[in-house]
């Protein structure tokens, strides 16, 4: 199971007891556990919070995980700006549903722009909140994979394979499997280049191209081709690979910090 499948599996459950926790927190605030409208203005409580803080949940875990780790400078606002759209956009679903349930909407017009507002703020801090702790647990997990050399257990050319980390040049898709080039062999993975990135974290390697992820480490010199493109001379000039504008300057600037 690929690491972001653990965390959703994982936190998924954790995210919904936090919801019914914030549903019994409003309720406290505004009625007494021995008036009889207790329970009622409870489940409200708890399906709004469901409906607004699981869609901005679900929507800054998966833009997160998408993005990370070949895209980190826009990682956070990203997230955030699609976690507080889906919290934004659960609200005004959970307005409609009660409007049906109902035959009229909830309150007044003020009482729907107090939700939304409500929304906007409650999905800022889910996004903020989750955000920054899977960041600091990636990042965490990154300083402690530079700290040594690491060896990759990986199944390749029908047979279990070791393959120092640091040899890895560049990655390769081909179709629904992954090449891995190093400067004495060649292996083939039955894995997508994304599934086989998220599954093998190695430190330095990044996505150059919808087809080539390269190790920054390997990286000797950046060379401008007539198509746009860029071409990355990794080894000295053992390997060429080419480069999209859309992923260089991330390159460019991991590579010169």
């Amino acid at each position: 199971m690929a690491q972001w499948q653990k965390r959703l599996w994982i936190q998924t459950p954790v995210f919904i007891a936090v919801c019914n926790l914030v549903g019994l927190v409003f309720t406290f605030s505004a009625l007494s556990v021995r008036d009889d409208r207790f329970p009622a203005l409870l489940y409200q409580n708890v399906i709004k919070a469901l409906w607004i803080g699981l869609p901005a949940f679900l929507a800054g875990f998966f833009v997160y995980h998408r993005l990370q780790p070949n895209e980190t400078s826009g990682l956070y606002r990203r997230s955030v700006l699609a976690s507080v759209s889906a919290g934004l956009f659960g609200c005004i679903l959970h307005m409609i549903a009660q409007r049906m349930s109902a035959g009229h909407w909830p309150g007044s017009s003020m009482d729907a722009i107090g939700a939304c507002l409500t929304a906007v703020m409650m999905s800022f801090l889910i996004a903020t909140g989750f955000i920054l702790y899977w960041s600091h647990t990636d990042a965490t997990q990154t300083k402690t994979a530079n700290v040594a050399p690491r060896v990759l257990e990986i199944k390749a050319n029908g047979q279990l394979c070791y393959i120092p980390a640091d040899d890895i040049c560049y990655l390769t898709a081909q179709g629904k499997k992954t090449i891995v080039h190093t400067p004495s062999e060649d292996f083939t993975v039955n894995m997508l280049l994304k599934q086989f990135l998220k599954t093998f974290p190695i430190p330095g390697m990044m996505r150059a191209h919808k087809r080539h992820a390269i190790q920054t480490r390997a990286l000797a010199s950046l060379c401008h081709n007539h198509s746009g493109e860029y071409l990355a001379r990794l080894a000295g000039d053992v390997f060429v690979v080419p480069v999209s504008p859309k992923f260089l300057p991330e390159i460019r600037r991991v590579k010169s910090s």
